[in-house]
């Protein structure tokens, strides 16, 4: 049952995203109210190097070294973070997500990794550090992602509307959440494909690296999509794929962007390419949704609430109101939340359950054979 977490401390939040942007850090109060940012920023990489980290998650080898040697880096740069947005250490537990290197859930024996030594961080940040979020799950079947429905459940639900929470993040997934949701089992959640992840890849690329996203969109509403590049697209058979699934550049890294390139051709425009990316990514979320229950809504408003990154992007956000007319799209400002820190109060609230040993309903949205307790803690030198 979902119950209030209850009026507590300060908690800190993590999140590395698939775009490889930076850490965005914040440090966050729940209440019977909700969540409550006291402090939020994004914070650059100092030591980590992203052009480097998107090579590893492809299938650049590297000695083991390196990742050990990256691990303690991803430390290093994940206790700054926390520093810059927490100087007066009032969060003495952290929530963080890791860097995705590695998500294979539907290989023959799932396995997955999100890269960061949470020793190291407990020992430099000298706070409780709850990471690792994903491994139980997979292990028992689930897809260990996404895993913001359950926090989506706890903390936006209402009783008298019901609410698609859309992030469009690297990858977009989504939380299908009824009026009155209290169990996860009412709650329908997934990936539904490639949204910055791809974007993102084809402005470095068309840019010699000098850009590293379409700011606002402003070159995809120049352009004019592909219908049949963006239909080609559509059958690769992970779209098709029923819930639960996960995506991940594995799905839609370098090897899904060189197909869509030669789909395209050699005279695209990077207007026209970036269109039809968001047309992809816009219609495949229309589509994963159009596959929910018929039953699934209770009242008789729908609001879809967009979070991450791709709410900037007024292309992929006027797709989207023209594939959902009976949605209310809108960010998830609207009902008082930042959209870029979004994860890592998820992330925070998620470490709150690991440390009240708190088992997590995601068998219903993961597939995973069992409920479980998520995420390893790590606790600072000293600790009783």
């Amino acid at each position: 049952m979902v119950e209030p977490i209850g009026a507590g401390g300060p908690v800190a939040g993590l999140m590395v995203g698939t775009s490889l942007d930076g850490i965005d850090a914040v440090v966050v109060t729940f209440g019977d109210r909700g969540p409550r940012i006291e402090s939020f920023r994004t914070v650059p990489f100092r030591e980590l190097d992203p052009v480097r980290l998107r090579e590893l998650a492809g299938e650049t080898n590297a000695a083991a070294s390196e990742f050990s040697a990256l691990a303690v880096a991803a430390a290093r740069d994940h206790a700054h973070a926390l520093q810059s947005v927490d100087p007066d250490r009032r969060a003495r537990l952290v929530g963080a997500h890791g860097i995705t290197v590695a998500h294979a859930p539907h290989a023959e024996r799932g396995h997955g990794w999100q890269l960061l030594d949470g020793a190291a961080l407990a020992a430099l940040s000298g706070r409780r550090v709850a990471c690792d979020f994903r491994s139980a799950d997979i292990s028992l079947g689930g897809q260990g992602a996404p895993l913001a429905p359950l926090a989506d459940l706890a903390l936006r639900t209402s009783a008298d509307e019901d609410r698609i929470v859309l992030n469009l993040g690297g990858i977009a997934n989504f939380s299908a959440l009824p009026a009155g949701a209290r169990v996860a089992r009412e709650v329908y959640a997934g990936d539904t494909g490639p949204a910055n992840l791809a974007l993102d890849a084809w402005v470095r690329r068309a840019s010699g690296g000098r850009k590293s996203f379409d700011e606002g969109g402003a070159l995809a509403l120049g352009g004019a999509f592909r219908p049949d590049v963006v239909e080609e697209l559509l059958q690769d058979p992970w779209f098709l794929r029923p819930r639960p699934k996960s995506g991940g550049r594995e799905q839609f890294g370098e090897a899904w962007l060189e197909r869509f390139s030669s789909l395209m051709g050699n005279e695209v425009s990077d207007a026209d390419a970036l269109a039809t990316l968001v047309e992809v990514s816009a219609r495949s979320v229309a589509r994963e949704l159009d596959r929910l229950p018929q039953d699934w809504r209770r009242s008789g408003r729908l609001t879809l609430l967009v979070t991450g990154g791709g709410r900037h992007n007024r292309a992929l956000m006027q797709r989207l109101e023209a594939l959902m007319p009976a949605a209310d799209v809108a960010p998830i400002e609207t009902i008082g939340e930042d959209g870029d820190a979004k994860e890592a109060v998820d992330f925070a609230w998620l470490a709150v359950q690991r440390v009240l040993e708190r088992p997590l309903e995601l068998a219903p949205v993961s597939g995973a054979r069992a409920n479980g307790i998520a995420g390893a803690l790590y606790l600072p030198p000293g600790s009783d």
